[in-house]
């Protein structure tokens, strides 16, 4: 199947460029507090994707509604995988797995009456290759790389190891955390696309993809980003990558 326009563009991003853009000022993080797998976050409305209806296994093209929810999405290129030591709430059901190198795309085509600032997870087995990206009308918001978050918590022992049962205790040299990002100030985000660094050797574990429009950040707490951003010649590189991408496609287009 061919990669959609985002998962292009983000090949591209982690080939040449790599953390070319840290998220933005205008996204705040927070991390809910030790073994709480869903946000405590309020919304206006909100989906939560826990891909528990699903067989294991690869999915070129999931479409969801996020559990009868506004917001609709297609997820491209989706690994589900059942629970076990690395993944899953509640130590049930299902969870969504990528391996390293390999990325997946979220593209929301229903996104509710204001739109969508609003994303969050419960990331299990957290390894420093578990990167994020936001994007909106074809533009990168920004990437989201896991080391604030080690960081933030690799002093506090109760994040690590797995907290549901039966699995309790599985896994306790990596932290699991549920990750909150809102964003303020009017922003929008149309396209998520999340992906293991094939430098990093690990894989990328999650479940209870939550999507909406927020009204309270709830109970979290914040994290501070301090992400490493690019050489402005890295992201120029990139940019007329993309900027040839878009001319190509556009040409076939017409």
């Amino acid at each position: 199947m061919k990669l959609g326009f985002a998962a292009a563009i983000a090949t591209i991003l982690v080939t040449s460029v790599g953390h070319a853009a840290p998220l933005p000022n205008y996204f705040t993080i927070r991390i809910e507090a030790p073994g709480i797998q869903e946000t405590t976050a309020t919304f206006d409305y909100v989906g939560v994707e826990r891909f528990d209806g699903l067989s294991g296994g690869l999915y070129d093209t999931h479409d969801t509604d996020f559990g009868s929810s506004p917001i609709e999405a297609t997820y491209s290129n989706l690994q589900v995988a059942p629970a076990s030591i690395y993944g899953g709430a509640e130590g049930t059901g299902n969870f969504a797995n990528v391996g390293r190198g390999s990325a997946t795309t979220i593209t929301f085509t229903q996104e509710g009456a204001s739109g969508l600032n609003y994303f969050g997870y419960w990331l299990s087995a957290l390894d420093a290759g578990n990167m994020l990206e936001f994007w909106s009308n074809g533009i990168l918001l920004g990437t989201f790389a896991p080391a604030d978050v080690i960081a933030l918590v690799a002093t506090n022992s109760d994040y690590y190891g797995n907290p549901t049962d039966p699995f309790l205790g599985e896994v306790d040299h990596e932290p699991f955390v549920f990750v909150n990002f809102f964003l303020e100030g009017g922003a929008t985000f149309d396209t998520l696309v999340y992906w293991e660094d094939q430098s990093v050797n690990g894989a990328y574990e999650s479940d209870n993809h939550t999507v909406g429009w927020w009204e309270t950040q709830g109970q979290g707490t914040e994290v501070t980003t301090v992400s490493e951003p690019a050489s402005t010649l890295s992201a120029l590189f990139g940019l007329s990558l993309i900027g040839a991408y878009v001319y190509r496609a556009r040409r076939r287009q017409v």
